[in-house]
């Protein structure tokens, strides 16, 4: 009798639990938090120019270092072909930007997967919290579709943070986004940051935040290998082209003749060519000096951004 008092105890805890958990995640899918609202916020507009390009186009795929690097109108005038910036935001995942522009990829498209170097961490069951706040939120369609799993174990370390946000959120109802996350992002038509005017950040600034992902010791994680096959076999079905390229970042010393640098930089080259995707150029060639950067070392101002992109156009020309 005693056992099956304290089974009754375990079990009753357990389905107590689980309901609270429930409650929860209906909470922040209804109410997201402001992060995942001015995230959201950004894939829709983009999503919105997107819709609006008729014909064949190129896609240029990644996180804010594609939104303040790549000159979408730059592109449309040297290769006279559409172009589209779907630069967001680096925590958000290469999933999620992916699933969200590939309903609009047609036969004859091409897509430049531009990734920040954090992104070759990334894995399913990250706590990112923009990641987190969008999966779980305004991205819930891609969250159904990952492997239970990996559901599972979101669901069961689902941060205290987001929900005190959602609660932000819902007490804030009619809240005003600028308010929430004073960003100052803007876009054109084309998808291009327009407000990446001369330069708020200083070398110092710059030399002062070298890349974790360049300089630490670290492994590519398979989920991010199982998303790269599922891009390719949609890539492979619908007739689209696809390349890789690296992300505009600034210069910094400490990666000179630096082996764990060196080390990692082979890695990812590694990790494309094991795909048989095509990569465009070399990483120091996306890599600028401070007076090109706008307010952190992924983001260039307009000079950067468009010796960036004549840079990558140069690269586009030499495989059409």
């Amino acid at each position: 009798m005693r056992y099956l008092k304290l089974f009754f105890l375990v079990f009753a805890s357990l389905f107590i639990s689980f309901i609270i958990l429930e409650i929860t995640l209906k909470l922040h899918r209804k109410n997201y938090s402001p992060g995942a609202i001015f995230s959201q916020s950004m894939i829709e507009k983009k999503l919105k120019c997107l819709k609006k390009i008729k014909g064949n186009k190129i896609v240029f795929i990644g996180g804010s270092n594609v939104a303040y690097g790549i000159d979408c109108k730059l592109v449309e005038k040297k290769l006279n072909l559409n172009a589209m910036n779907f630069g967001c935001m680096v925590g958000l995942g290469p999933e999620i930007l992916f699933e969200n522009v590939s309903e609009f990829l047609k036969p004859g498209d091409t897509i430049v997967l531009c990734w920040e170097y954090e992104t070759y961490r990334f894995h399913r069951r990250s706590q990112n919290l923009n990641y987190l706040g969008m999966i779980m939120g305004p991205q819930n369609d891609v969250f159904e579709n990952i492997p239970p799993l990996d559901r599972l174990y979101l669901k069961l370390h689902f941060p205290l943070n987001l929900v005190r946000y959602s609660l932000f959120s819902l007490v804030n109802s009619t809240h005003d986004l600028k308010d929430i996350y004073k960003c100052g992002w803007s876009f054109d038509e084309l998808g291009n940051v327009t407000s990446n005017l001369g330069t708020t950040t200083n070398k110092t600034e710059l030399e002062n935040s070298p890349l974790t992902p360049l300089i630490s010791e670290h492994e590519i994680h398979q989920d991010l290998t199982i998303i790269v096959n599922k891009i390719l076999s949609f890539a492979d079905k619908h007739k689209i082209k696809i390349y890789a390229t690296w992300p505009n970042t600034y210069r910094n010393s400490s990666y000179n003749n630096n082996t764990q640098v060196a080390t990692n930089l082979k890695m990812y080259k590694s990790f494309w060519k094991n795909h048989h995707i095509e990569v465009l150029g070399e990483p120091e060639y996306a890599m600028l000096p401070g007076e090109y950067f706008y307010d952190s070392c992924y983001h260039l101002n307009r000079k950067g951004t468009e010796i960036r992109t004549l840079k990558l156009i140069d690269e586009l020309l030499l495989v059409q």
